[in-house]
This record gives structure tokens, C-alpha cells and sequence, in this order.
């Protein structure tokens, strides 16, 4: 995704950020959920000069923070509050150093690790780093699995799936306008958190909607399933000419301490000729581990498309391919044959086929996955949605 033009058909709400760790061009900053014990990593280079680790804290929970730099990076660490205000700070470090601080919440919240470098946006230094939080609040060991949250609407929810869009198109490559609609099953309450970046403007939009002011009339049916007809709203957003985008972020989370299935379409996709590919990365939540996720590729019946998932393993680089789920080297993956899905909004129908290639993404670890999504052959080509199903279990009694 390389020209940026983008129509959110929601509302946005906007960060500021604080004026002590400013910010620069964000295109490839990382805005991701943390979690505690889990190294993360990523890169600082010249023009993208931070990464937001995003934490929620309750009031009086101590956490530290600790940043290692690598090839020439010099670290610098820090937390933004939920108001977005810069509370505590490490020192500086040295080329390939090792920083971190020790702060305690003073509200409950979303807090913001911001991991940049000595001299922020005046600093020259580049290169990778690793970021870990630790809960030491108590002596207890922090579970890596538990529940990651964030904030939708004034609720802290937890956070079940999240869904990176990538892309490799090309800047003339035909508009696509893309929804993405979020249904909750056997109790389930959804939420939907959207992050967007921008590479024309020095900022990008978050926002999250459970579906109060979205239209009803929605109809749903998975394979084997009756059909179900949604009377209230459900979590949405649209973007117009997804080409133009640097990226999208989505977070599926759970309202009010509700469990059940989960069911995501991102509708509009297209793969176009000559072994065109879409990237999608794909992170299970914590509480979500214990549960596989199916991912499917669902081709417009009115196009030759002959859809085809392909999974790779980023710290073996081993590859799985599916092409038609349920048969073959997919007989593990149920078949999407008698999935319907109508948008209302949109008056949009799709509907799966035994063609249509799947996925299990297994319980693995807090990292993303990647998910190629391609034709068979990389000769038919068409429009496509991508289909996500999977589960997010009871919460533990507070």
C-alpha cells in the first residue's frame, strides 16, 4: 500500500501525542497490544523514529520496563499515561545499551509504552531493539497468556483477535472499497477497535465501535447453521481504496465480560492477475490461546476465481498450503460450503463453496501469524472476502 487516500465512514477519534516524545512521520510505526514477559521487537530507523506498545494498568499496579538496543540503536524508553501524558522516562543509553524504569499506575487506563531513541525525532541513532514489561506488583510470576485489554467506549475489554491488512499492490491498481463487519454468536458481545495509518499526514486514527450505531438487518449462517438475522447493530467499519492505505489494524475484543464465537468478514478484496497476493497478519489474544482460529477465503461466485490461503510459520519459515478446505491437505479445515453472509448496509451477499480454500491457525504463541491469501494457480483472479471464525472463552471470576 503505497498512495494514501482514505474515507472512514465512522467516527475517529484522533491521539495527540506527548510534546516531550513527539512524533514524526508514522507510516510504519507499530501500535500494538504488549504483553507482560513477552520480548517484543521491532526497529527504529530515520524517518520512523518510535514504536506505541499499548498496556492496560490498573490504579497502583508497578510495572517495569526494560529496552535493549541493537545494531548502533541508542534506547530511550517511556509511558504515556491514558490521557496520553508523558509520566516517566529512562535515562539515555548507549549505543546497544540496555534501559528500563520501574513506574506505578496512578489510574486504571490504557497506558502507552513509547520505545524510541536518545534525542527522539534530533537523534541519529537506528536499528532494532527488544521491549519487555514485567508486573511487579507482587512476586507472583505474570502469566504471558492472561487477558491483554484495551479500551472501547469507557469499557476496559479484552482483547480476542488481532487482524493486520497488508498489501503489495501497485499505485494504478483499481479502487477497492472494503467492509469490515464483526458478529458475535452464543453470548458473545463484540467490539471493534480500528487502527489506520496515513503516509500523507503525520498522524493516524484509532477508534472502536460495538455496533450501537450501525444499522440492523444484517443475516448470517454458518455451514450447518440456521440463519440468523442481526434486529441491532453490529461493530463496522469502511474504507474506501484500501490500495491507498500504509495500514490497517483491527482488534476483535469482547463486551462486558461476554464469551462464544467470534465471526469477522472483510468483504471488497480483490486479487487481480499475474499472482497478485494479499498479506495478512493474524495475533490471538491470550485468553483466545486455547482456541484455533479458522481464516478463509471466500471468492466472489460471479468471478474465476480459485482462492488459495498460505500460512507461514515466521520463526521456522515453514509453509502450509490450503486450497480447497476440507479436502486434500486441508481435510483438517472444515469446508466454508453454506456459509451466507448479507451486509444490510451495504446490500452485499457472499457465500462460501467448496472451492473456497481455509486455514487453522493453531494455538501458538502471542506472535502474529502471517497469511498469505492468493489464487491456486496464480492465473484466476476476482474478488474475495476474507471469513474469520473462532472462539474467546469465559473470562476467569474477578
Amino acid at each position: 500500500m503505497r498512495a494514501i487516500k482514505a474515507i472512514i465512514i465512522t467516527a475517529i477519534v484522533c491521539w495527540a501525542a506527548s510534546p516531550l516524545l513527539a512524533q514524526g512521520d508514522p507510516n510504519n510505526i507499530t501500535v500494538l497490544p504488549i504483553n507482560f514477559d513477552v520480548p517484543s521487537e521491532d526497529i527504529i530507523t530515520e524517518a520512523y523514529f518510535y514504536d506505541w506498545w499499548l498496556i492496560n494498568l490498573q490504579a497502583d499496579q508497578q510495572i517495569s520496563v526494560t529496552m535493549t538496543g541493537q545494531e548502533g540503536l541508542e534506547p530511550l524508553v517511556g509511558i504515556l499515561d491514558p490521557n496520553r501524558t508523558l509520566v516517566e522516562r529512562s535515562g539515555d543509553g548507549a549505543a546497544n545499551a540496555t534501559v528500563g524504569l520501574t513506574y506505578t499506575a496512578t489510574e486504571s487506563g490504557e497506558y502507552t509504552i513509547v520505545a524510541t531513541r536518545v534525542g527522539n525525532a534530533d537523534g541519529t541513532s537506528v536499528g532494532t531493539y527488544t521491549v519487555t514489561v514485567t508486573d511487579v506488583s507482587s512476586n507472583t510470576i505474570s502469566d504471558p497468556y492472561r487477558e491483554v485489554t484495551f479500551d472501547c467506549m469507557g469499557e476496559d475489554v479484552p482483547n480476542a483477535l488481532t487482524i493486520e491488512i497488508l498489501d503489495d499492490k501497485q499505485d494504478d491498481a483499481p479502487e477497492q472499497f472494503v467492509s469490515v463487519s464483526v458478529y458475535g454468536l452464543a453470548g458473545l458481545q463484540p467490539a471493534l477497535r480500528t487502527t489506520v495509518e496515513f503516509d500523507f499526514d503525520p498522524f493516524f486514527d484509532q477508534f472502536c465501535t460495538n455496533g450501537e450505531r450501525i444499522g440492523a438487518g444484517d443475516r448470517l449462517q454458518l455451514p450447518g447453521g440456521d440463519e440468523i438475522t442481526w434486529e441491532a447493530g453490529v461493530p463496522r467499519t469502511n474504507f474506501q481504496d484500501i490500495n491507498d492505505l500504509d495500514r490497517i489494524q483491527l482488534n476483535i475484543a469482547a463486551m462486558n465480560g461476554t464469551s462464544g464465537t467470534y465471526v469477522v468478514v472483510i468483504n471488497g478484496l480483490t486479487i487481480e492477475r499475474d499472482g497478485d497476493r494479499d498479506l495478512v497478519e493474524i495475533g490471538l489474544g491470550p485468553l483466545a490461546q486455547a482456541e484455533s482460529v479458522l481464516v478463509y477465503a471466500v471468492a466472489d461466485k460471479s468471478t474465476r476465481l480459485d482462492s488459495s490461503v498460505v500460512q507461514i510459520d515466521q520463526g521456522t519459515n515453514a509453509v502450509w498450503v490450503c486450497d480447497d478446505a476440507g479436502s486434500r491437505d486441508c481435510a483438517d479445515v472444515p469446508s466454508i460450503e453454506g456459509f451466507a453472509w448479507y451486509s444490510a448496509e451495504h446490500d452485499t451477499t457472499i457465500n462460501g463453496g467448496r472451492l473456497d480454500a481455509g486455514i487453522r491457525l493453531t494455538p501458538n504463541s502471542p506472535d502474529k501469524q502471517q497469511v498469505l491469501l492468493t489464487s491456486f494457480d496464480g492465473r484466476t483472479y476476482g474478488d474475495y472476502a476474507i471469513v474469520i471464525i473462532g472462539q474467546f472463552p469465559q473470562r476467569d471470576a474477578e
